[in-house]
Order: structure tokens, then sequence, then C-alpha cells
């Protein structure tokens, strides 16, 4: 490219443009967010913040190589502004490209599940181990903890609060947990309408079927945002049946110590690790007729007019996983680690300036 080319004229231009086109960015950016009250999510996802911030972007990137390629400054200062310039614009593409067309998938697994090879795209197959609790992170700001041991192939991985495992281009976090009886339960005539692991927490239910049973008051917390305390309780509706089961977990034993969860103060204890010997509330229906209510142990059975139910002797943990696949955040960080870099090359040249260095 020679000087006075077309090209090199528009190279040399790119920086004021740059700053022009980013001028009008935040204009139209505290304008949508005055008037309409728009965030930076509606503003990118608009056509014209879309078009602004990939123009601006674009010319971020031109102005970095037009610092590099301008043979007036010294060296140390052509390479400080390349790597500002191209941090920035890196920055302005990537947050919010990661903003609107990352994948977010959620994963409910349980201890001892199998996720076949595929769940998700590109995710291989998991074998889903031990949930393991704990009242502190390791992190000073998680004061809970929460790990899901996995297997893939014959490699070993945790998936914890935080910081995210990192599975063939997914970021897998847990989002949440809870508790899953083994139930059996039969009608009248045997026919099963449940048997396996029934993950408290999970189930669908319309209002007129909720309004069936009292639940228990949401405690007065400010943690998790409903991620924690985990549910103690659940409403069961086989699909197509006039039958409705109610599980609450009213008391076990935590760490050690026998606990009544039906204590407005039990979500301090339900991290403490897993609970032994639970004791349930059950109450079946057949439509809107009780057909049985009472309190059964881990292990127990209770046979009543419409039926039976049996819980098993365990009780296993599962988690809700959230798993997410960003390659533009890889993009911002680049940009992030390229704008220090170039910072730390300009306060080096600062410092030998004034001699410091």
């Amino acid at each position: 490219m020679t000087a006075g080319s077309p090209a090199a004229r528009a190279l040399a231009a790119a920086p004021r443009w740059a700053g022009r086109l980013l001028a009008v960015l935040v204009a139209y950016a505290v304008g949508a967010q005055i008037a309409l009250g728009w965030g930076i999510p509606e503003i990118a996802a608009r056509t014209a913040g879309t078009a602004l911030g990939l123009a601006a972007s674009a010319l971020l990137l031109a102005s970095a190589a037009a610092a590099l390629a301008d043979p007036a400054p010294p060296l140390r200062e052509r390479l400080s502004l390349a790597l500002l310039r191209c941090g920035a614009g890196l920055l302005l593409l990537g947050l919010p490209a990661s903003v609107l067309w990352r994948t977010t998938e959620h994963l409910q697994v349980a201890e001892g599940q199998e996720l076949e090879a595929g769940a998700l795209p590109g995710l291989p197959r998991l074998r889903i181990g031990a949930v393991r609790l704990a009242p502190k992170g390791e992190i000073p700001l998680l004061s809970k903890a929460v790990t899901v041991e996995a297997h893939s192939g014959g490699s070993a991985l945790e998936i914890k609060l935080w910081p995210p495992a990192l599975v063939s281009g997914w970021r897998l976090a847990v989002q949440r947990f809870g508790y899953a009886p083994e139930v059996q339960w039969r009608d009248g005539r045997g026919t099963p309408l449940a048997d396996g692991w029934a993950l408290i927490g999970t189930f669908p239910r319309s209002d007129a079927d909720a309004a069936l049973v009292r639940w228990t008051p949401p405690p007065n917390l400010m943690m998790g945002v409903g991620l924690y305390p985990p549910d103690l309780e659940d409403l069961l509706t086989p699909p197509g049946s006039p039958y409705h089961l109610f599980l609450r977990l009213d008391e076990a034993t935590l760490a050690g110590a026998r606990r009544n969860l039906r204590d407005p103060e039990a979500h301090r204890w339900l991290a403490d690790g897993r609970p032994e010997s639970p004791v349930w509330f059950v109450q079946v229906f057949r439509g809107r007729e009780k057909l049985f209510e009472g309190q059964l142990p881990a292990g127990g059975e209770a046979r009543f007019a419409g039926g039976a139910i049996r819980l098993g002797p365990d009780l296993a943990l599962w988690a809700e996983v959230q798993a997410v696949r960003d390659p533009w955040l890889w993009v911002a960080v680049a940009g992030a680690i390229a704008a220090l870099a170039g910072g730390m090359v300009a306060a080096a040249g600062m410092l030998r300036r004034r001699g410091w260095w």
C-alpha cells in the first residue's frame, strides 16, 4: 500500500471516523435509554445499534492498523495505541455479540444418571456421579457450595457454582440443587403411576392442581433469587391421570444433627450435607378426593383404599446445570487482554520518559 493511495488515505481517516461513530453510538444509546428505557441488550439488538456497533468496531480495528503503519511516532507509542484501539474494537464487537448470540441451555441431572452424547450439540456422553453439598464455598463470595461429579470417557470433572467447567465448548455451572426420593406409586388396580426418582421442584402443575394442597410460604431471605434454598415440596401429576401425589420433606438428619425442616429457619441447614433418615409428609388425591395423608420415613410404605405408595430407603440429590456456549466471549476476552497490554505499554513508556524506570 503506497502513501497517498486510496487505501492509505482510508486507513489514515479510520481513527477520525471511528471517533465520530462512537460519539453517534453513545448518543443513540443514551437517547434510547432516556426516551424508551432500553438497556444494552435491546440497543444492541436493534438494527441501528447493531450497524453502528459493527461499523465502529471495524473502524477501531482499522485504526489499530493505521497506528502501526504510521512511521512518525516511536515504536512503543505505535504499539500501545494499536493495542488499545484493537482491544476497544474487539470489546465493542464481543460484548454485545455475547449478550445477543450466546446459546444457553439448562440440564436437570440426578446422581447416577447417564447423559447420552449429543444431549447438547457437541456435548460428549456424561455420567453423573455424586452431588456434594457444603455450607461454605471455596470462593469467599459464595456462602454455599454445590459440586456435581461427572465423568466423560476416562476423564473426571467437577461442575460447581463457579468457575464454570469447560466441556467441548460449553461452560457448565450449577444453578440450583434439590432432593430426589425414590417413589413407587400404584393405583387401586396395581397400575404403576410413578416408579423412579422424583426430582422435587421440577414438576409442572396447574393453578387448579396447586390449590389441592397447602404450600409452605417461601423463606424470608435475600440470597439466590430462587436458586436457594432448594424446594422441599412438590406435586406430582402423571400425564393424563386424575391422580396427584404431594410430597414434602419434613425432617432429616443433616451433618449429624436432627433437623425439623418445617422450621422457618430451616434454610440455614440445607447446605450442611446430604439429608439422612428423611421423613416425608405424603398426600394422595384422585381428582379432589383425598385418598391418603400421613408421614412416611425413607423405606416406608402405605396402603390405602385406591392404591399404595412406597418410598425407597435412599435419597438422591439432583442439580440444575446451566450450559452456555459463547464463542463471542473469547473475542471480548481477547479485547480486554489487548487493551490491558496497550495500557501497560503506555504506562511503561511514561515511566521511562520520567526516568522512573
